[in-house]
């Protein structure tokens, strides 16, 4: 007769590990903490730090200073600065340009070389007249194109007319000034 042994196994079988169900990773717990504490850290730095300051969480970009005005300022530094050059053109002085031309513009250094020879030709009279139709084509942080259409009258002398690109740039004093003028179409 043969006897029958029974055994009851109470608990885990010796293969599993305490805390674990067989099949498990091991790194499945400390992989959750990890991440959850990851998440809680990124969530203080971005949305609760910056609450706390008074600042934005918003990164800030650093964009180029634009000159305050409307375009209609933008007009009129056109007009002012076309018609110091109708003075500049009879006198040869500089200085009148000073404000309305951007310094280190081409058009500028353009009328600086010019300056000596109607200085020289010492011509007098009245500057010319210079009359314009100006429309704002394009304005960025960094330059501003208009149209121009343009009269310089001189008693005299025939009217000149002409249709002009005029560019603008932002000085250091933060305003806008005459950059260059090239010709354009209607």
């Amino acid at each position: 007769m043969t006897d029958l042994l029974e055994v009851e196994v109470v608990g885990e079988a010796p293969a599993a590990r305490s805390g674990e169900s067989p099949g498990a990773p091991a790194w499945g717990l400390p992989a959750a903490v990890a991440v959850f504490g990851f998440l809680a850290l990124a969530f203080i730095v971005v949305v609760v730090g910056p609450a706390m300051s008074g600042s934005s969480a918003a990164p800030t970009v650093a964009t180029p200073i634009s000159p305050p005005g409307t375009d209609s300022e933008l007009v009129e530094t056109t007009r002012e600065a076309l018609s110091e050059w109708g003075r500049f053109a009879v006198t040869g002085d500089v200085g009148v340009l000073t404000g309305h031309f951007h310094p280190d513009g081409p058009q500028y250094r353009q009328l600086v070389r010019e300056a000596p020879a109607l200085v020289a030709a010492n011509r007098t009279g009245q500057a010319y007249q210079v009359a314009s139709r100006v429309t704002v084509k394009e304005r960025l942080s960094d330059r501003a194109v208009v149209a121009a259409r343009v009269v310089w009258e001189r008693r005299g002398e025939p009217a000149q007319r002409m249709t002009w690109s005029v560019e603008l740039r932002p000085t250091a004093a933060a305003n806008w000034a005459l950059w260059t003028v090239g010709t354009s179409r209607a």
